[in-house]
């Protein structure tokens, strides 16, 4: 998990490089080595001084989402996307060309890590049977709103980049802040530009809290957000992921390929989460500790499947590029 989650923050980070791209300033290496610099002190500080911390973490994450839902959607209605051609989309199809996007997509929305996680939060809230309900109802409308932006988001893309000629080649994400154009005009880079930041930032601790967390409850070392262990090893998964982004940045790809193939490399440790979440449900089934339906641990075999599927495939292409 820990190393899962170390390879995701690297295009966290990277995602705040790109975000100085969306905003229109033409900047250097040093200029974005010196901003990853300064973000990851501060988050640093943050993780050890705040108090409060889950509190904290869930009312930014509210703010920042309602922000991106009402952005994107209002973009999204003017752009006028078509009806018919979104109802094709419905029917599965490999896409044409670099399906690196493919996995990347998947990684980022079926997070096996974020379920795993669960538990972990489920504590930290002191939740019991009793709030089964509410949990329930907070993962249906999380879920539902996640997957709403990311609808959101490709059905504006679709109705401004597919087929228009005009559109150059997206290589930076100040290209594709082009899609928010129809709504703020000559401000769609700078909008972009915030989205894109609040998204990295809106992840930028949670993502490397999951690690150092479950590591240190891993180690037997301290099983609770606020632990100096846990601070400890989510200091260490905010480093790697700053030092890969800035060693990946004297590679020359592009920001977005970057972020993209970043992503896409979490899916070859995702199945071993997902099988433990598989093995975890069963004894406790067997122990008769835990009412847990027969479908979930379906859905979840169907799942780990899935993912162990799209890992696979992820060695087999990276180890071609390595021998071409």
């Amino acid at each position: 998990m820990f190393l899962i989650v170390a390879c995701f923050q690297s295009s966290n980070n990277i995602a705040i490089a790109a975000a100085l791209d969306a905003f229109g300033l033409k900047t250097g290496i040093g200029d974005s080595i010196r901003m990853l610099l300064l973000i990851n002190a501060a988050i640093i500080v943050f993780l050890y001084a705040g108090r409060n911390l889950y509190r904290v973490i869930e009312t930014v994450m509210k703010c920042l989402i309602l922000m991106m839902v009402i952005a994107f959607l209002l973009n999204c209605i003017i752009t006028k996307p078509s009806i018919p051609d979104l109802l094709a989309g419905l029917i599965p199809t490999i896409p044409d060309g670099d399906r690196w996007l493919l996995v990347g997509l998947i990684a980022t929305t079926f997070s096996v890590a974020a379920a795993f996680y669960q538990a972990y939060l489920v504590r930290e809230k002191n939740w019991t049977e009793a709030d089964r309900q509410s949990g329930m109802l907070d993962s249906v409308i999380g879920i539902a709103t996640l997957g709403g932006i990311t609808l959101v988001i490709m059905m504006t893309s679709a109705a401004m980049f597919y087929g228009n000629e005009q559109v150059p080649k997206l290589k930076s994400a100040a290209d594709v802040a082009l899609q928010l154009k129809p709504l703020f005009g000559v401000w769609a880079q700078v909008i972009f530009g915030i989205g894109i930041f609040a998204g990295a930032i809106s992840s930028f601790l949670v993502n490397a809290l999951i690690g150092g967390h479950i590591l240190a409850d891993g180690l037997g070392l301290g099983n609770k957000i606020e632990s100096k262990w846990t601070q400890h090893f989510t200091t260490a998964a905010l480093l790697c992921g700053m030092i890969v982004a800035i060693l990946s940045f004297s590679t020359g790809m592009s920001h977005v390929t970057l972020i993209v193939f970043a992503q896409a490399l979490t899916v070859v440790g995702v199945p071993v989460l997902a099988l433990t979440l598989i093995y975890l449900g069963i004894v406790k089934r067997r122990e008769n500790k835990a009412s847990i339906p027969i479908w979930v641990l379906l859905a979840a075999t169907i799942g780990f499947l899935t993912t162990g599927l799209l890992a696979a495939r992820t060695v087999i292409s990276i180890f071609k590029q390595f021998n071409q």
